[in-house]
């Protein structure tokens, strides 16, 4: 796995990951359209390289205007690479970008539902003062072998330490006050090219400092399609929302241990949902029984402690007293 530490303005910033990464990003983008075509073929459709960045072009414009930070830093990127930021744009929204194809296939009238093997899997696990979140991602083999650890400072003071790809964008992170972020990919029938693709989403909840910063943040964007997303704080409530171009729905943590996997849980954004993934149902199952029996063991030990604890601090008392007594 790559490692870069970079620091300065957002621009300065996408300059020194393209200048580390200039040519495998260049290789990696190439490899994200070939991907592009390779999958879209199995599914019956023919696409050029010039089609698919016409959803870039589309997406541009709306992170120009709405998320101007994250916008220097692809610029940057693109300049260090000599790529357009379309490029880059395709490369790191590349599962919204599928789903906007999807979307236009529908409005056309030739989209066939598919199940797609998509095994993101995520956890979050509240329980008194214990907290423990993550996930796994379900990447290719060029992906993994470009996946990276970054530590991210920002003039204005946001510091990240995220894991990502070469792009650099955030895939799951924390920045410095402990909270954390990450994500999962469902898929909607509600998609629109006016909105922010998943690792933006990240990069900005991250600049929050509490939950009701994250909320704020939250309400100013529009989506580009189907996520869940989660984001756990040292002192407060998780928060868990599930997205499609329409907005975002929060879940209620009620249990102390969550699973999300490949499928919507919102009951209003499921009426639109495509199958996202052949096993998801089953997958949240067997996590939540694994996780469900990893707390019990950990309640167990520490139950276990603090019996032996109460017993060697009585044994202590007794052998206070008993000193106490002779010394009389």
């Amino acid at each position: 796995m790559h490692y870069l530490k970079v620091k300065g303005s957002y621009l300065e910033v996408g300059k020194q990951i393209g200048m580390a990464f200039r040519q495998e990003i260049k290789e990696y983008v190439d490899f994200r359209y070939c991907q592009m075509c390779n999958e879209m073929q199995e599914l019956g459709y023919q696409f050029k390289r010039e089609d698919y960045r016409a959803f870039s072009y589309e997406l541009e414009n709306y992170i120009r205007t709405y998320s101007i930070d994250e916008y220097q830093e692809l610029v940057g990127i693109a300049q260090a690479t000599s790529q357009n930021v379309w490029d880059i744009i395709f490369a790191i929204g590349y599962t919204d970008i599928f789903d906007l194809i999807l979307g236009k296939k529908m409005n056309e009238g030739n989209f066939v539902e598919h199940e797609f093997n998509s095994e993101c899997s995520t956890f979050v696990i509240e329980k008194s003062s214990q907290k423990m979140c993550g996930q796994n991602w379900d990447m290719d083999k060029i992906s993994k072998e470009n996946a990276c650890v970054m530590q991210k400072e920002y003039s204005n003071g946001l510091k990240i330490c995220a894991l990502t790809t070469i792009l650099g964008l955030v895939h799951m992170g924390m920045n410095a006050v402990g909270i954390c972020a990450g994500t999962a990919n469902l898929s909607s029938k509600n998609v629109s090219s006016k909105g922010i693709v998943f690792p933006i989403v990240l990069q900005n909840v991250l600049k929050a400092r509490n939950r009701l910063d994250a909320l704020h943040i939250l309400n100013k964007y529009k989506f580009v399609s189907g996520h869940y997303y989660y984001i756990m704080y040292p002192n407060e409530s998780s928060l868990l929302f599930e997205t499609d171009a329409t907005g975002y729905c929060e879940i209620k943590l009620c249990e102390d241990v969550f699973v999300h996997t490949n499928h919507y849980v919102n009951a209003k954004m499921k009426e639109y949902s495509i199958s996202y993934s052949i096993n998801s149902i089953e997958r949240k199952k067997a996590m939540e029984i694994y996780l469900q029996k990893i707390m019990i063991c950990r309640i167990n030990k520490l139950n276990k402690s603090w019996q032996i604890m109460r017993r060697e601090y009585a044994g202590i008392l007794r052998i206070n007293t008993i000193l106490r007594l002779q010394l009389q």
